[in-house]
């Protein structure tokens, strides 16, 4: 049925509008739930907008124009190579239960068709109607208007809104000298003090080029194809067949696949750790020219002490969230004290590293008023959650809060600290 639509429409337009609109979908649909998001936090200020599809658009135009994106009657042109560049994943498993085909088979699709028409009118779609602001103002009141009192909200302008998305967005991202390199990578452990000087490379392209950019893909979807199989082999997926590397094989044949695929895994990640040395040592070298060489080595050795403990201190959070699960649940008396003397006994490591926290300067810009508040009530004592044989709902509450905020400013400080590293390098 899908197919058969886009053949109407390509019979109608031709195929490139559709193909164009197509491709541009994801980054268009990104760009609208960006807003939202935005405004989400945006809540708690009583701030609200005056037209979210106008925000959109800005933020669809400034994602294009980082991503460096062509443009075509002021849209950006997406193309296959976009959508799929940062996808190296060679496992297909054909999802005979999807809704509708994927964005590259409907393009494929259209391509057979080869249908092309002159195109009259390049106007946005949009402006067929009469007051297209006053519409899309009416449909942004009815966005907000199931929250309290949103009559109150102060009304956000437009100029406010790009402004503010983007001073969070440069706070938020890494320099665009690296390339995308460490957008979902972190600087790879190695000896700081003992690294390889015949590493050192002159030409700063070399160490954010195409090549290096597509190792760490390569890496993330070899990592994520080696777990869908493991996943195959052990049947905990129902599939006969599937396609790896352009080949088909049964699903009993998935373990034969992963011996080759860790050994890439292995390879790669050397090679990614072989580079990482070398951007260091290639900053380092400019470093020392202002003797700031100590600086740059004192922020690799902080972030990888930091990178190292951050398991650990992930870990007393998901104990805590594992061993809480039976208050959502109806559970005997006797077994609710038995689980809660776990969580007290958990809890004694998780006060300790909140308290540690507020007296570290990296969470500084982190830690709002609001949240130091919900620590200072979680440390002011010992809360025991159930009394006269019924939840203490407030005081789950403080518990609640304070194991959320933890493990957001726990992220948070990972992230602030490999971008003090990244900013400074």
């Amino acid at each position: 049925m899908e197919f058969h639509a886009d053949e109407v429409a390509a019979n109608i337009a031709g195929i490139i509008p559709l193909q164009e609109s197509l491709l541009r979908m994801d980054l268009v649909d990104s760009s609208y739930n960006t807003v939202l998001n935005f405004y989400t936090e945006k809540i708690e200020e009583n701030i609200k907008s005056v037209n979210v599809y106008k925000e959109q658009f800005f933020v669809l135009d400034f994602l294009a124009k980082d991503s460096q994106l062509e443009f075509k009657n002021n849209l950006p042109v997406v193309t296959l190579h976009d959508i799929s560049k940062f996808n190296k994943s060679k496992l297909n498993i054909e999802n005979q239960w999807a809704s509708h085909p994927s964005i590259e088979d409907r393009n494929a699709k259209l391509e057979q068709l080869n249908i092309h028409k002159k195109i009259y009118n390049e106007q946005l779609a949009n402006t067929i109607f009469q007051d297209i602001d006053g519409i899309q103002e009416k449909l942004t009141a009815k966005l907000f208007s199931n929250i309290e009192n949103t009559e109150t909200f102060k009304l956000q302008s437009l100029g406010e809104f790009e402004v503010d998305y983007t001073s969070k967005f440069k706070n938020n991202t890494f320099s665009l000298i690296y390339n995308c390199y460490y957008d979902n990578k972190n600087p790879n452990y190695f000896d700081v003090n003992n690294s390889q000087e015949t590493l050192l490379i002159d030409d700063f392209k070399t160490l954010f080029d195409k090549e290096k950019i597509d190792m760490i893909y390569e890496l993330i979807a070899l990592e994520s194809d080696k777990i869908m199989l493991e996943n195959i082999a052990q049947k905990l997926f129902n599939i006969k067949t599937f396609d790896y590397d352009g080949h088909k094989f049964k699903a009993k044949e998935a373990w034969e696949l992963l011996p080759e695929i860790e050994r890439e895994i292995e390879k790669l990640k050397n090679n990614i750790t072989q580079n990482d040395i070398a951007i260091f040592l290639y900053f380092k070298n400019i470093a020392k020219k202002s003797y700031n060489d100590y600086k740059l080595i004192a922020k690799y050795k902080a972030f990888f002490i930091y990178d190292k403990e951050y398991d650990k201190k992930i870990e007393i959070y998901n104990d805590l969230i594992q061993e809480s699960q039976f208050i959502s649940v109806v559970t005997p008396i006797e077994k609710i004290k038995s689980n809660l003397k776990k969580i007290y006994s958990l809890e004694i490591e998780l006060k300790r590293e909140i308290s540690t926290m507020l007296e570290n300067e990296l969470y500084n810009t982190v830690i709002s008023a609001e949240i130091k508040s919900t620590f200072e009530m979680y440390l002011k004592e010992d809360w025991v959650y159930f009394s006269n044989e019924k939840y203490i709902d407030e005081e789950l509450k403080i518990f609640y809060a304070a194991l959320n905020n933890y493990i957001f400013i726990l992220s948070r400080g990972y992230f602030l600290l490999k971008k003090d590293l990244l900013d400074f390098q």
